[in-house]
């Protein structure tokens, strides 16, 4: 019988230089704006990174004028697209009304992938509370 390590060869992604950077964008009046990019992180040369736990918020604060839809979202840019992970969205005009999302581990990604923050609000008038986070763990590939 052979006996042999269950080790492997390479180490987990936390034992490889593993650093933790929380982005986070948080507003309890924001007014209707375009869409508009909160926080943006790109991993680097020679590393990996892993989303470990997103939120989207999004609340209606003040009765808009003209409503339209309002969205928060996280982003992942791989390949030259801007692909949705996380999106909380309301096209209501109810102070109190909102949607949220949570979302854990969401895939790993390479070298120049960029991870973006978004928030928008196509009404008139009005405000909205909205907050647009993730958790991202960067290792050495």
């Amino acid at each position: 019988m052979k006996l042999g390590s269950l080790a492997s060869a390479r180490p987990e992604p936390i034992d490889r230089n593993a650093t933790i950077t929380v982005n986070a964008y948080l507003n309890n009046n924001l007014s209707p704006a375009v869409v508009t990019e909160r926080w943006s992180q790109t991993v680097a040369s020679g590393k990996k990174a892993q989303i470990s736990t997103m939120m989207a918020s999004i609340i209606r604060c003040t009765v808009a004028t003209s409503v339209e839809w309002a969205y928060v979202q996280i982003s992942v840019n791989t390949t030259g697209s801007n692909d949705g992970v996380c999106v909380a969205q309301m096209g209501h005009n109810v102070v109190g009304y909102g949607d949220s999302q949570m979302v854990g581990v969401a895939g790993t990604y390479a070298a120049g992938s960029i991870i973006k923050g978004y928030t928008a609000d196509l009404s008139t008038g009005g405000s909205t509370r909205v907050w647009v986070g993730a958790t991202v763990m960067t290792y050495d590939a």
